[in-house]
């Protein structure tokens, strides 16, 4: 969740902070795609809300890898994680991850109309 938001900006051409959260790195890297949720836009309703909760999931992520702690150093998982709970964190990040590079590489992605 963090090398696939600072890999959008780099390939972008975009600068980011080294000690930014993921949360901000999320949020730059769906603006720099033109994934950000747009309140006064012309998008469906739905739309919207489905690119906010894109946001909602890669910060979820983030909290649950913070929480559970695995990450750094902590020699055995929490109880109440169970293998549903991972496979559900492991979806989350993927859907997210997916949606970015796929737009990211998409030759018509409306990101690249706004640059020429």
């Amino acid at each position: 969740m963090e090398s696939t938001p600072t890999c959008v900006l780099t390939a972008r051409g975009q600068a980011y902070a080294r000690k930014v959260t993921v949360p901000a790195l999320v949020n730059a890297a769906q603006e720099s795609l033109g994934l950000a949720p747009k309140p006064a836009s012309d998008e469906d309703r739905p739309l919207r809300q489905a690119l906010q909760s894109l946001v909602a999931l890669a910060q979820s992520v983030t909290e649950l890898r913070n929480n559970v702690d695995i990450d750094h150093g902590a020699e055995e998982v929490p109880r109440w994680m169970r293998p549903q709970h991972a496979h559900l964190v492991v979806g989350a990040a993927q859907v997210w991850c997916q949606r970015m590079l796929e737009t990211l590489a998409d030759p018509d992605a409306p990101w690249r109309r706004s640059v020429l």
